[in-house]
């Protein structure tokens, strides 16, 4: 099996590539679809989407450094911190 067979294997080991959403950079908002959401340093989000979840929002919520959440996000806007999307 490779990884171009297997698109799941591919998205967790980022071969699709990453977005770095930094709030004190020039890159804030993410414009990409995403699978897996790392948190580099302690981050909060302003607006955060995932399509295959309802219920309580990310959004205001400080995520730790070293936070790994799965799931099918569609945007994202981060005021604090600095956080990793892994396209999918």
């Amino acid at each position: 099996m490779t990884l171009t067979t297997n698109p799941e294997l591919a998205y967790t080991l980022g071969q699709k590539g990453t977005v770095t959403l930094n709030a004190a950079g020039s890159t804030t908002e993410l414009d990409v679809d995403a699978c897996l959401l790392q948190i580099i340093t302690d981050a909060t989000f302003s607006a955060i989407t995932d399509a295959g979840e309802s219920g309580d929002s990310l959004a205001g919520v400080e995520l730790a450094a070293g936070t790994v959440i799965g799931g099918r996000f569609t945007a994202a806007t981060i005021s604090a911190g600095i956080a990793r999307f892994y396209r999918s």
